[in-house]
């Protein structure tokens, strides 16, 4: 008789974590819904950042400014010291320092977060669940865990941080395998559906005197 009490308790445990789990993984994926649904909405945007890259293996932070202009599958990405800019044909990335810049052929399969969708990948690609709510600057926020169903990818989780009133994602971290590397991205600003010229897009090399080509598209 207490064996079967026993079993029939233990039934009731797992069903009741089954059933919380199930709760968790709908509440996130309908808090993901609204948030990529009002982004996908956008015909352009400027954003501007902070990108932070912490590896708790050698317990070091890099903290950079950075901003991009997006725009019906184009992007142009400054962090720094390098720039990247995508016409969805040809990809370009600048960097400062030495003055060169290399020229690729655009393949967003090769992009494991390609930046046109830094705001709108999250509805597809992975499992995801509601682990609880946060502040940053002062706004409640949710806080949802994703896994990557591709497990080929570098990274093994990610993690949203999305305004309660306004869905806005206010931050994303991304954890990597086996290195300690955690890069986040506090989203500081955000403008929508503004005017941009499609010469944002385009890399002018004329304006970089003595610059040096790497043309990788050959």
């Amino acid at each position: 008789m207490y064996r079967h009490f026993f079993l029939f308790f233990a039934s009731l445990l797992c069903l009741s974590y089954v059933m919380h789990a199930q709760d968790e993984q709908a509440m996130a994926h309908e808090i993901i819904l609204k948030s990529v649904s009002k982004y996908k909405a956008y015909s352009s945007s400027y954003v501007q950042f902070t990108y932070i890259l912490e590896n708790r293996m050698d317990n070091t932070k890099d903290v950079q400014k950075g901003s991009i202009y997006l725009k019906n599958g184009n992007f142009n990405l400054n962090i720094d010291q390098q720039t990247i800019i995508s016409n969805k044909i040809k990809v370009w990335t600048y960097m400062k320092e030495v003055n060169e810049v290399q020229v690729s052929k655009y393949n967003p399969d090769e992009l494991e977060i390609n930046p046109n969708e830094i705001f709108t990948m999250w509805d597809k690609g992975f499992l995801s669940r509601y682990i609880g709510t946060a502040t940053i600057d002062n706004y409640p926020v949710n806080v949802l865990e994703l896994t990557p169903t591709n497990k080929d990818l570098s990274y093994y989780k990610v993690k949203l941080f999305i305004d309660k009133k306004t869905h806005d994602i206010k931050r994303i971290q991304t954890f990597y395998k086996n290195s300690g590397i955690i890069l986040t991205f506090e989203i500081l600003t955000v403008k929508p559906n503004i005017q941009i010229s499609e010469k944002m897009f385009m890399f002018e090399t004329s304006k970089y005197p003595g610059i040096e080509v790497v043309d990788l598209t050959k």
